[in-house]
């Protein structure tokens, strides 16, 4: 092709560069732009002369035929590009010019963008798909941008290949390395005096070296590649599979004693440490099993315990007769109270069975069935309260009722009690009133048992008050340093008691008015066991009452100075919206709404900074089901969902009777007028735009969270905790802070803004950062595959999720990526402009990943403490949540295991299937006692 006439001085502007060995030099990005039209290497050179990628200028190759760009890649190996015409002295000589890169000199490392000024010579599909090509561009599409686009692509996808060339040496060199070390430590396990067994984590042999030989008799021809359940006898293992679940919860075995089979059918007592066997990606592969026998240690342990049981057996006999006497006194009583634990205890496991069925039965009866089904659970109910009395009160008399020591919020403990009241008090127009200013945020000591008095009294205050108000109060009377005597009082206006009444209140099974047709129901254990339970805790119970005028219950019980997590620091002087609703509405329950993973712990991570507590729903069907379920104070609605947007949600929520009036905000990335419009028309209150922030999320949650108390009186403030104590920073937060630093420098992501979102949370912003690496770096292959199957909505999710949950984590450059993206697939038309625009636009996307995923550090080992420092807030709510349903034999725990079952799992390790199976087969006594050890072995 003949080039367009030039003028002298446009020749001289743009006449191309000496090609000298300086121009060559190291340190610049080589590209080589083969074109027999002067125009287009002028065009070229202009558009790319101050170009940098990755801070390296560009160094421009000029060729004007195939044959001469040939010889040029001869000389010049480490060409970065090619930016190659089509027709040039032949009409397919830059086409010919590729098969000679990519076969004749095996070079796939270049890339190769065609630039074609005549696309019916070479049609673009036909091109991409026969030939090893990286890009193709018309010479009439060529602007700075697009050319910009092309060069940055290309020279950054040659440095990638570069450096996983470089990565595979440089593995191959640590592989070689690995093997001799290996062959080194195979020759200290062969010679070891302790048996040495690898297993797969499918229980497969592996290795086997002398010492196990000796020990279990079998040489390793004979075990390796066999299970090892030959070695494990039949009752040990349950016992086998606990220490595997154990190992990969991240805790090693250390010299547990068991027992193996031998060859000949003997069990050998051994002594067993079990630790990881790891790949070069640090992935569990399987175990290690050192094995020392101990047949001789446990026959001297076997005597000495023979002269231990000989001795006690001696001193039994001479003390026999001194307790015969005290023994046949206590006789009778024990009887009984056995009787009444074991009684109570084996008809709550079928009532709790009774009430779950009943309770699942509801769904799908006709209205006349649901009316007899809510009289069966109201009695069910009523049965196993009266049944909870008892087993408590048995409980107390066998004197196996042991209190709880731990740290807890008494703003925690009042705000049960009032959650548990509240919903009577309202039918009868009752107005609540707290009043524990005088008393320390934090306690130490058994809230469960001091929530269960205060809400014996409070039941009985609401029960026996038609009109006026209860007020619940706590009073500091005495401090010292280790021990606090509080005062708890519960106030109403009821009917009141007359005084000759009042000294057999607190007896079993007493009740003012006993005959059989009383008005108010009751089994008079209440009081008793409030009695039984405050002395426990070392305090005394009392009333003061007038008839007709109201009543005044009190008591008085020891707590320890406590201590727990202070909410975070605020401008002194001012409450923010934060500190306002921790302060005013600490445990409202909210439903959040959201399908992506990132913007959902997010949010939990904002939601349970002030102590809210939140159920989660990843789709508009979800969400629907739980509002069906319960009541919430407030919904936090996504709009974008599989299954069922959140529109057609919110009006399905609008339709339950309960939920008309419940505040409902939308939270999308979307936010045109005709979003929000849309939003209203389908009944929601208020917008909350993604990237969601923090102080707007709280402003808007403290506004529509006042609208009810605007009908009635204001909340009660509450206290808030004490300050923390600063401890100076460990080398863990040294290795956070730079590992943010090191972030902060990535172009295109905001570190400060992602922080933000999770209250300054570093690790927690790492780990989210992680996640959205790997979760979404293959979302641009997912886009492409919808598109090809003609699923435009797919496609739309897809981008639309990733731009909302880069712009959460501060990934600002990838938001406005997607963004872009989305706006693109809005564009209905199918024409090469447009297809053309899309690809760019996510090859652009994709190129994003490998810096970030680069540039975040290794993930650190698995903590042990049931999920790390990271996740114990959100731990501890969970379980508080569990423990509090199954307090009141609620299937709803049957309903939280079946949501949060994944991260109880992943927690809780080996002990979760025992609380997972009596949960689910209503046994929710035996579930509560293993809940409670568990949080306290657990520290949450």
């Amino acid at each position: 092709m003949s080039a367009p006439a030039e003028s002298d001085e446009f020749t001289t502007l743009f006449a191309p560069e000496p090609d000298d060995a300086e121009a060559r030099a190291s340190g610049h990005w080589k590209v080589l732009v083969v074109d027999d039209e002067p125009d287009i290497h002028a065009v070229l050179r202009l558009a790319m002369q101050d170009m940098m990628v990755e801070g390296i200028p560009l160094q421009l190759i000029d060729a004007h035929s195939a044959e001469e760009a040939k010889a040029i890649l001869a000389r010049e190996p480490d060409i970065a590009l090619i930016l190659l015409d089509v027709v040039m002295e032949t009409e397919d000589a830059g086409l010919e010019l590729v098969r000679h890169v990519r076969q004749e000199l095996c070079n796939r490392m270049v890339r190769i963008v065609l630039v074609t000024g005549q696309p019916g010579y070479a049609p673009q599909r036909e091109v991409v798909a026969n030939y090893e090509i990286d890009g193709y561009r018309l010479k009439s599409e060529l602007t700075a941008d697009r050319i910009f686009v092309s060069v940055y692509a290309g020279v950054r996808a040659y440095q990638t290949l570069v450096e996983q060339t470089l990565q595979r040496i440089q593995l191959d060199e640590a592989e070689d390395g690995l093997r001799r070390e290996q062959m080194l430590k195979a020759a200290i396990v062969e010679h070891s005096d302790d048996g040495i067994i690898g297993r797969t984590l499918d229980g497969v042999i592996t290795s086997w070296n002398r010492a196990a030989e000796k020990i279990l008799g079998y040489t390793a021809g004979e075990v390796l590649g066999k299970s090892i359940s030959i070695l494990v006898p039949a009752d040990r293992v349950d016992e086998e599979r606990r220490m595997i679940a154990s190992i990969l919860a991240g805790s090693g075995i250390n010299h547990q004693e068991t027992e193996r089979l031998a060859r000949d059918g003997r069990r050998i007592p051994v002594s067993l440490t079990v630790s990881p066997i790891l790949d070069s990606g640090g992935r569990m592969i399987g175990a290690s099993q050192i094995v020392r026998d101990i047949t001789e240690r446990k026959k001297a342990e076997a005597e000495l315990e023979k002269y231990r049981h000989d001795l006690e057996h001696l001193v039994e006999e001479r003390t026999s007769e001194l307790s015969l006497a005290k023994d046949a006194a206590e006789a009778a009583n024990h009887a009984k109270t056995q009787f009444l634990a074991n009684m109570s205890h084996e008809i709550r496991t079928p009532m709790n069975a009774v009430l779950g069925l009943t309770h699942l039965l509801h769904s799908g009866a006709t209205p006349k069935q649901k009316e007899r089904l809510d009289k069966i659970s109201q009695a069910g109910q009523h049965l196993l309260a009266i049944i909870n009395d008892i087993l408590d009160l048995s409980k107390i008399e066998a004197g196996k009722l042991h209190l709880d020591d731990q740290n807890f919020s008494l703003v925690a403990v009042m705000d049960h009690v009032h959650s548990m009241i509240s919903a009577t008090a309202q039918a009868k127009g009752l107005r609540i009133r707290f009043d524990y200013d005088e008393v320390p945020h934090w306690l130490r000591g058994d809230p469960t048992r001091l929530a269960q008095s205060l809400l014996n009294y409070a039941s009985n205050a609401v029960k026996f008050t038609e009109r006026g108000s209860v007020s619940i109060r706590a009073q500091l009377l005495d401090q010292t340093e280790d021990d606090l005597l509080l005062r708890f009082e519960v106030e109403d206006t009821g009917i009141g008691i007359a005084a000759d009444e009042l000294a057999r209140l607190f007896h079993a099974f007493e009740q003012v008015d006993a005959s059989s047709s009383r008005r108010y129901g009751g089994t008079g254990l209440g009081l008793v066991i409030t009695r039984r339970l405050v002395e426990i805790m070392g305090g005394e119970v009392g009333a003061d009452c007038s008839p007709g005028v109201g009543s005044k219950f009190w008591f008085t019980a020891h707590f320890r100075p406590g201590h727990g997590l202070a909410p975070a620091e605020t401008v002194a002087g001012s409450e923010s919206a934060e500190d306002a609703l921790r302060l005013h509405h600490m445990g409202a329950r909210l439903l959040l709404v959201e399908d992506n993973p990132i913007n959902r712990e997010v949010a939990l991570e904002l939601l349970h900074g002030v102590q809210f507590a939140v159920d989660l729903a990843a789709n508009g069907q979800e969400a629907v089901e739980l509002a069906r379920a319960r009541h919430y104070d407030l919904v936090l609605m996504d709009i974008q969902m599989p299954v069922m947007n959140g529109l057609d949600a919110t009006r399905a929520i609008r339709g339950i009777p309960e939920h008309a009036g419940t505040p409902i905000l939308a939270m999308t990335a979307n936010a045109f007028d005709e979003d929000r419009a849309a939003c209203q028309a389908a009944g929601m209150n208020d917008f909350i735009v993604k990237p969601v922030e923090p102080d707007a999320l709280y402003a808007s949650l403290l506004r529509w969270l006042l609208v009810p108390a605007a009908k009635g009186a204001a909340p009660e403030a509450r206290q808030p905790a004490a300050a923390p104590v600063v401890a100076p920073p460990s080398p863990a937060d040294t290795t956070l802070t730079a590992a943010l630093e090191h972030l902060a420098g990535l172009p295109g992501l905001n570190v400060e803004q992602g922080l933000s979102m999770v209250r300054g949370n570093g690790a927690k912003y790492l780990d989210l950062l992680r996640r959205f690496a790997e979760s979404h770096a293959d979302d641009m292959a997912a886009l492409q595959t919808s598109l090809a199957a003609g699923d435009r909505p797919t496609a739309l999710r897809l981008a639309h999720t990733l731009k909302g949950a880069a712009a959460t984590l501060g990934a600002n450059r990838l938001a406005r990526m997607a963004r872009d993206l989305e706006e693109i697939l809005h564009v209905e038309t199918d024409s090469e402009s447009v297809e053309s625009r899309l690809l760019q636009q996510m090859t652009a996307i994709r190129l994003e990943f490998p810096p970030l995923a680069a540039a975040l550090p290794p993930v650190a080992p698995v903590a042990t403490d049931a999920g790390g420092a990271r996740d114990r807030a959100t731990l501890q709510s969970l379980l508080g949540t569990l423990e509090a349903l199954l307090e009141q034999g609620d299937t709803a725990s049957i309903e939280l295991l079946d949501t949060h079952g994944d991260a109880l799992k992943l927690a809780l390790a080996g002990d979760f299937e025992k609380l997972a199976g009596d949960i689910r087969r209503f046994a929710f006594d035996d579930a509560l006692n293993s809940l409670r050890a568990l949080r306290q072995k657990l520290g949450v």
